[in-house]
């Protein structure tokens, strides 16, 4: 049987890894705009929110122009890419909080064991994984901003090494010898 169901091209595998930590990475960014947009286009839902769900932490009205700036920022550093290492903390402390907040929708979507619950909510679980795929890959993300903002390598250091997909080696069917591979440089995460 020969491998009509593998993908031999690692630059392929690479191109989508990039695009989807791209897609992910653009839409989270954009999901703090939004909630910090949303501070100052009507405040009084920001302090409405954090006191339903933040234990009336930063409800005050004053607050929420403060807070929509932070979220602000923070979006346009996740959706550029830059700063990434302090960045995605940050976006997972935020994002976290918000599950912590919703925690009871979160474990019951439908008000079946918690009173005030909202299946609408249960989306603040998937919103902290993808938060947590893009720490996990950050170095696999490499359409970003970032790149260019960083210090020029020394000329003593070592050469910079990224994800490399191996060289694609040829299919071959059950009853041949294994194709050798070269080995492909990584860089430790």
């Amino acid at each position: 049987m020969t491998g009509t169901f593998v993908d031999a091209s690692g630059y392929q595998l690479m191109r989508r890894q990039t695009l989807s930590l791209l897609v992910l990475r653009v839409s989270l960014g954009a999901l703090m705009i939004v909630w910090g947009l949303d501070k100052f286009a009507n405040p009084k839902h920001g302090v409405a929110v954090a006191g339903r769900f933040y234990f009336g932490l930063l409800d005050s009205a004053a607050m929420m122009p403060v807070l929509g700036a932070a979220q602000i920022a923070l979006g346009l550093l996740v959706v550029a890419g830059i700063a990434r290492r302090y960045a995605y903390p940050v976006l997972a402390g935020v994002t976290g909080m918000t599950l912590l907040g919703v925690w009871r929708s979160v474990v019951d979507p439908w008000g079946w064991m918690f009173e005030r619950t909202n299946a609408l909510f249960f989306p603040s679980l998937i919103i902290f994984a993808g938060v947590l795929v893009l720490i996990a890959f950050r170095d696999a993300d490499t359409m970003h901003l970032g790149r260019v903002f960083r210090a020029a390598p020394q000329p003593d250091a070592a050469p910079h090494t990224t994800l490399a997909a191996p060289h694609p080696a040829p299919l071959a069917d059950a009853h041949s010898a294994p194709a050798a591979t070269p080995r492909a440089e990584h860089r430790s995460l």
